[in-house]
């Protein structure tokens, strides 16, 4: 393989005689090789679907001081009429046996091929385990370079702030980060985001950045410094990486949120926990919450002022608005359940009583997403994918950062101006997934433990949610987002079901494994609703 560099994967680079070898290498290559590497990566979103072919779209070779790399975009063919089940960003390292021992070590985990030339050796990897290729697209960026492809052109972008270039030497870290994404730590100052599933037109998470930063002055989130693009000669443009300033942090919420509470399970589990009431037990944690739900609440008044830019300056809410809402949250359920019945025989036997329970719930279900329209208030950006995992810890204060938006929806839904109250339900979801991670680790698969925890647990939510909604609540008052906090209270739980019906689909096709967690929120939600029916029937 390679018998001519990255000219062996295109016949028409090569001399006459040597094309039908081409063919043979690019067929070994997008048949073979990359299916099976792109199938076992967590970025994959097409979990299940077993791709007869990962097709190059469009390539771009960079011959560096510090190695060879091939920028590619790439389709996922499913089938063999040639449809697509998704296109990705897959930047490849060549590396020789001449090359560092090291670097050939940390790149091989993630290698896509061994290939020879002549007599010599090498591997085709995963760029972004390469450290070579990561510092190197920071100066990619900062200098604006740009590299041709067949149909378009792979062009850095600098921000105004990146300035310093990279040194040689500077650390390259791989985060393990909640993400669909891929992470690279540089240094203690750059943050590298490479975009796996791509998507044609503005990306929010730059936009949002920029904004933010740049214009809102927002100080509790993370610089945009540059961005690696990739412009269609047709036009537009698909982001293919982000650089941001890496800040000093502890972590982000959702581990020092399971840490904390697979301590408070363990003294509970062996009698040990400190008595008292919610603030005497998790008064140190719940201060936290309440700074998290004020900077949750600044970032909303950040987006909510308006500063003449059509794509993020508030618009009035409309019954036209409320309708399509509600309309769009109850076509998911539907969509769900109609999902979940499908593969109810097929899912682990461990989860389906819980999932016959919830879609006996249906009607139930439905019925609560009936709301009238709302008749004050604004809609404007906000986060989109907001969770314990989207913030970091900042010496008891937070930093917001990735706002890419829920993966699974379009570009131009993401930026579509809403409700706020959509992030905050993502952020009360999450501590539900908290709880019952939490609870299932501490547990063991002991269902004994698991009775005895569940109650102690379920206090801890209770005060977190409560501790979130009053302190974000007593920040918002002023604002003209909507009526009053007590009037958005339906639509709150309106969105915290449409997020929990995301979760079970997404569960559904990423991770079987954990489908417990929303199927056990969504239960919770049903229990509430028939107390709060037996409240207003006495």
């Amino acid at each position: 393989m390679l018998f001519d560099g990255w000219r062996s994967l295109f016949r028409e680079r090569v001399v006459p005689w040597r094309m039908a070898m081409a063919d043979r290498v690019r067929e070994q290559w997008e048949r073979d090789a990359l299916p099976r590497f792109v199938m076992a990566q967590r970025w994959y979103a097409e979990k299940g679907v077993v791709p007869k072919r990962v097709a190059m779209t469009e390539t771009a070779e960079w011959a560096g001081p510090d190695g060879q790399f091939f920028f590619m975009i790439a389709d996922v063919v499913e089938s063999s009429e040639g449809a697509s089940a998704g296109r990705y960003f897959v930047p490849v390292s060549l590396l020789w046996e001449s090359d560092s021992e090291a670097r050939m070590r940390t790149v091989l985990p993630l290698a896509m091929a061994r290939v020879r030339q002549q007599a010599t050796l090498g591997i085709l990897g995963d760029a972004f385990a390469d450290d070579a290729f990561c510092r190197g697209l920071v100066a990619v960026m900062r200098e604006g370079l740009a590299f041709a492809g067949e149909g378009g052109v792979v062009q850095g972008v600098a921000a105004g702030t990146l300035e310093q270039p990279v040194a040689a030497d500077e650390a390259v870290r791989h985060p393990n980060t909640h993400s669909s994404n891929t992470a690279v730590a540089i240094g203690e100052r750059l943050f590298l985001k490479g975009y796996r599933r791509l998507q044609e037109g503005i990306n929010p998470e730059v936009e949002m950045g920029r904004f933010l930063c740049d214009v809102a002055g927002f100080r509790h989130t993370v610089p945009v410094l540059g961005t690696l693009e990739y412009r269609p000669a047709a036009g537009g443009v698909i982001t293919l990486a982000l650089l941001q300033a890496y800040v000093e942090n502890q972590g982000d919420g959702w581990d020092y949120t399971l840490n904390y509470l697979d301590n408070h399970l363990e003294l509970c589990l062996h009698g040990a926990a400190p008595a008292g009431g919610s603030e005497e037990v998790h008064g140190g944690y719940l201060a936290l919450v309440r700074t998290l739900a004020l900077r949750t609440a600044q970032m909303h008044q950040a987006l909510a002022t308006p500063y003449g830019d059509p794509a993020f300056d508030p618009e009035p809410l409309t019954p036209d608005d409320g309708a399509r809402w509600v309309a769009g949250v109850r076509a998911e359920m539907e969509e769900t359940f109609d999902m979940l019945s499908a593969r109810l025989a097929a899912l682990p036997p461990e989860v389906q009583d819980d999932a016959k329970a919830v879609l006996a719930g249906r009607e139930t279900f439905l019925a609560r997403a009936a709301l009238a329209a709302p008749t004050v208030g604004q809609k404007i950006r906000y986060h989109g994918d907001y969770h314990l995992g989207q913030v970091l810890l900042q010496q008891n204060d937070f930093a917001i950062t990735d706002f890419e938006g829920e993966p699974g929806r379009p570009l131009h839904e993401r930026r579509r101006k809403h409700t706020p109250l959509r992030d905050v339900a993502g952020m009360l979801r999450s501590f539900s997934y908290a709880l019952y991670t939490a609870l299932d680790r501490v547990a063991a698969g002991q269902s004994e433990h698991r009775a005895t925890l569940l109650p102690h647990a379920r206090i801890w939510e209770q005060a977190t949610v409560a501790a979130f909604i009053a302190s974000y609540a007593a920040a918002m008052e002023a604002t003209s987002l909507w009526g009053g906090f007590d009037e958005a209270a339906d639509w709150l739980r309106l969105f915290i079901l449409e997020k929990a019906f995301y979760e079970l689909r997404y569960e559904m096709n990423n991770r079987p494994q954990a489908l417990a967690i929303p199927l056990q929120g969504l239960l919770q939600e049903l229990d509430r609703e028939a107390v709060a029916q037996g409240s207003s029937g006495a």
